[in-house]
């Protein structure tokens, strides 16, 4: 009867852990599918709300990455209402690209000037949203095959 009991509590405890791992995949699953919404939106803001403009080059910023020193362009560029900007522009590159005072072509929201994009930068922010879609759907197979016992 001891062991009975001792068996019954093992099978619900292990049932628990079962539920709290799909839990716990679900919303990692939920947060790379906000994550990728929120990307793919962003690109869109750019191409149908983005501004496009001149902006110079007045400064690197060296940054730590997984594998390398990345260098971010720093540019000031004017907005339409004759606002003066500064920001580090988003993508690092692994050499510095850019050499002070050169200008570059630039696509910043009109909501919000300070998120902006270089130009040569659109292509590759196209596909920003697909990793976290891919990664999502890898994660969903993963939890019908392995917890869809």
């Amino acid at each position: 009867m001891c062991n009975s009991t001792v068996t019954q509590s093992l099978v619900a405890i292990e049932k628990i852990n079962t539920e709290v791992k799909e839990i716990i995949l679900i919303l990692i699953i939920s947060i790379f599918i906000l994550v990728a919404i929120r990307e793919y939106r962003k690109v869109n803001l750019f191409h149908k709300n983005g501004k496009q403009t001149t902006g110079k080059i007045i400064g690197n910023k060296e940054e730590e990455g997984i594998d390398g020193i990345y260098f971010h362009p720093i540019i000031e560029f004017e907005t339409t209402n004759g606002e003066i900007f500064q920001g580090k522009a988003p993508n690092g590159r692994e050499y510095k690209k850019y050499k002070l005072n050169d200008l570059v072509e630039l696509v910043y929201e009109i909501e919000n000037p300070t998120d902006f994009v270089l130009s040569s930068d659109i292509g590759t922010k196209n596909i920003t949203w697909i990793m976290p879609l891919v990664i999502s759907s890898f994660l969903i197979i993963t939890l019908l095959f392995v917890f869809g016992k």
